[in-house]
């Protein structure tokens, strides 16, 4: 007798165990996490979904409610994320840009021609370096701490982009240390206008010219070496004129030769 009392009991526990797992279930399939969450907002809050037990609000509905400015505290959390994970991408898109420009000045030459100064590739690969880097902290430094962002590129790989970047970005200012830049007169017919940089060290003496076009970039077109050190263009040296394309002439001493001599400045 005792032990179909037990085995009634046990029966009893069991079915309202059944029925409140049943009840728990309704409740979570019916309770949102005040917006709807996606899988990419899981894992900007951390990628664990933390399972709380919520308590009914009333017995007919079995509607299960936070606590009072969870939902707020989600969305706060949810917009800080994706903020730092916008701010740390445009760091890594900033960084690219830099190392292509530094990539372009090193091979093909480059200058930007803003009215009259001129700013070497070397110094604005060097100037987006350094927007890269602060915005790259200003990212890491508003993430959540327990966020985990999804990285496109690996970390070794944006270090070794920023490092190399930053060391060409050095060797063009060491390199620029004895050179100087100038904006030639007068520009062409279409806008076109040629600058020239000229460096010394100890007799050698090395100049370049590039042809500005469109936004004020400009690429060489030419360059020339100069006995004991020359500067013809610092000089006084030198003849610039325009028809379909302009052409750069430039020229030294008897003693102190100057060659390549002509140039050609095509602009497209």
């Amino acid at each position: 007798m005792g032990g179909e009392m037990k085995l009634a009991e046990a029966d009893l526990a069991l079915t309202e165990l059944e029925d409140l797992i049943r009840r728990i279930n309704r409740t979570n399939a019916a309770t949102r996490l005040g917006v709807q969450r996606t899988n990419r907002e899981v894992d900007l809050l951390g990628g664990t979904v933390h399972h709380h037990v919520l308590v009914p609000e009333d017995d007919e509905g079995g509607q299960g409610v936070f606590p009072r400015g969870y939902s707020g505290l989600v969305r706060s959390q949810l917009r800080t994320a994706a903020r730092s994970i916008t701010v740390v991408g445009t760091a890594i898109g900033v960084l690219v840009t830099a190392f292509v420009v530094i990539v372009v000045w090193w091979f093909a030459g480059l200058v930007l021609v803003l009215g009259g100064w001129v700013l070497p590739g070397w110094a604005l690969g060097g100037g987006l370096l350094v927007l890269s880097v602060t915005l790259w902290r200003y990212g890491v430094a508003i993430r959540l701490p327990e966020a985990k962002i999804r990285r496109v590129l690996p970390r070794w790989s944006v270090a070794w982009l920023a490092v190399l970047t930053g060391l060409c970005a050095l060797l063009g200012a060491l390199g620029d240390v004895f050179a100087d830049y100038r904006v030639l007169r007068p520009p062409g017919p279409d806008g076109c206008q040629a600058v020239v940089r000229e460096s010394a060290v100890v007799l050698a003496g090395r100049g370049e010219v590039y042809a500005v076009e469109f936004a004020g970039i400009g690429l060489r077109r030419g360059s020339w070496f100069a006995d004991d050190g020359g500067r013809p263009v610092a000089q006084g040296d030198y003849e610039l004129t325009w028809g379909d394309s302009g052409i750069l002439r430039v020229w030294g001493t008897e003693g102190n030769p100057v060659y390549p001599a002509l140039h050609d400045l095509e602009c497209s």
